[in-house]
């Protein structure tokens, strides 16, 4: 609860900051931005690492297998999504769509073994 109430009020401030700073230079309201971004998560990090342990500590090992690739990818489509929107907000729309594209074939490179994995199982099970 304590790692929330941080994040959330280091937020709020960024936002309160980015506010009045995005009057008077805007470039710098981006900067700062992207700065507050990365401050959030690293307040957050201890919060994704519990998360994760558990999630790793409650599937088997074969199990796991399949489970982690579907974490990365969840994790790659938030911190994609994250920059998107922070390139949309600078007004580089080009780019926010080339990170999508990237963000699509990295999730697909990932999860491509799983699911040939699932394919090889299926086929030796009939």
């Amino acid at each position: 609860m304590e790692i929330i109430l941080k994040t959330a009020a280091a937020a709020a401030a960024a936002l309160v900051l980015c506010g009045f700073i995005r009057e008077q230079l805007p470039e710098m309201s981006v900067i700062m931005s992207f700065c507050a971004v990365t401050v959030v998560f690293a307040l957050a990090a201890p919060l994704l690492n519990q998360a994760a342990e558990l999630l790793s500590s409650l599937f088997s090992n074969e199990l796991a297998d399949y489970i982690k690739p579907v974490i990365k990818v969840l994790g790659i489509t938030t911190v994609s999504k994250l920059l998107c929107d922070m390139c949309r907000d600078s007004g580089e729309k080009a780019l926010a769509t080339a990170l999508e594209l990237i963000t699509a074939a990295a999730s697909a490179a990932v999860i491509l073994p799983v699911f040939l994995k699932a394919v090889e199982k299926l086929g030796s099970g009939i």
